[in-house]
């Protein structure tokens, strides 16, 4: 990282790696969240109920979506399908927080 930045023109970089607090999808800023939709995959949930995972389409915005093949092209993003304007897309999967001892 810090050998990129400094061949895009930075002199000096320093690289830090926090480990507290634990990173989750709760963490992905609204912009964020916006540029994942203008790209067309749809961001992870903010909150989930036990055992559910509802997203919105992220070309007409509706909750009438399924999930069709859990793997997508990569380990964080699986496919959907929504039944509103029927078209296919991916979205990323949520990465929750572990349960603190």
């Amino acid at each position: 990282v810090e050998e990129a930045v400094k061949q895009a023109g930075a002199q000096a970089v320093t690289v830090e790696f926090l480990r507290h607090p634990p990173w989750t999808s709760d963490r992905i800023s609204e912009v964020g969240r916006e540029r994942l939709k203008q790209f067309g995959i749809a961001p992870p949930p903010r909150q989930m109920a036990p055992g559910a995972w509802q997203v919105e389409c992220p070309y007409c915005g509706a909750e009438r979506t399924v999930m069709e093949n859990l793997f997508g092209p990569t380990a964080c993003r699986s496919i959907f399908y929504c039944r509103q304007c029927k078209n296919p897309f991916e979205a990323m999967k949520p990465v929750l927080p572990l349960a603190m001892e």
